[in-house]
């Protein structure tokens, strides 16, 4: 780094120290505030069949090495190169997951509206 960004760091750290004397207590409970809702948050969307892949080739490098991180450059030349057979077995895990979401899959959803919608040319297909 150079050092106009070290001396941007640093007085912008000084003068945040001096206008938040007595804050922090209340920036901890924002914090706590703000990972608890992350917690609640329920699941809308199941992960698509490439995201099924990724999820379990993780969980493999996971067991091998603990500390171990998934190549995702490799994993992504890997999933090209399969068949839609090889794959089957991902598209499976996605509908399984779907289905499991029941009322919540894309809960709370909300249409874009185009222009062509506000003219009333809306042509919209239901499918469930």
């Amino acid at each position: 780094n150079c050092l106009i960004h070290f001396y941007k760091r640093n007085m912008s750290a000084a003068v945040s120290r001096s206008l938040s004397v007595s804050t922090s207590d209340s920036s901890k409970k924002e914090k706590n505030v703000r990972k608890n809702k992350a917690v609640e948050k329920e699941k809308t969307e199941a992960a698509n069949p490439h995201g099924q892949y990724l999820r379990i080739r993780a969980h493999q490098a996971r067991e091998l090495n603990p500390k171990g991180k998934l190549d995702k450059v490799e994993a992504l030349r890997e999933w090209d190169e399969m068949s839609s057979v090889e794959k089957e077995p991902y598209v499976d895990l996605y509908l399984k997951e779907r289905e499991g979401l029941g009322d919540n899959y894309r809960k709370g959803r909300k249409r874009k509206v185009t222009d062509s919608d506000k003219e009333g040319n809306i042509d919209v297909a239901v499918s469930r």
